[in-house]
């Protein structure tokens, strides 16, 4: 479940907070297309993206350059 998205513009950028629940491990998960295409897509444009697990919440935080 999709726990509300925010974005916030600063001086680094746009950053974008993306949170679900009910996430067990992406770890261990083959990387789909989607993933590689959002990877492919923040390299392109010097973007930072981090995701994670936070207990059972999958998180991924993305900063977009200005």
């Amino acid at each position: 479940m999709l726990v509300q998205p925010t974005a916030e513009i600063g001086g680094a950028g746009i950053g974008i907070r993306w949170r679900e629940t009910g996430v067990q491990s992406f770890e261990d998960a083959p990387r789909g297309f989607g993933s590689v295409l959002i990877e492919r897509s923040m390299q392109q444009i010097g973007a930072h993206l981090e995701r994670r697990i936070e207990g059972n919440v999958f998180a991924v935080d993305l900063i977009l350059p200005q």
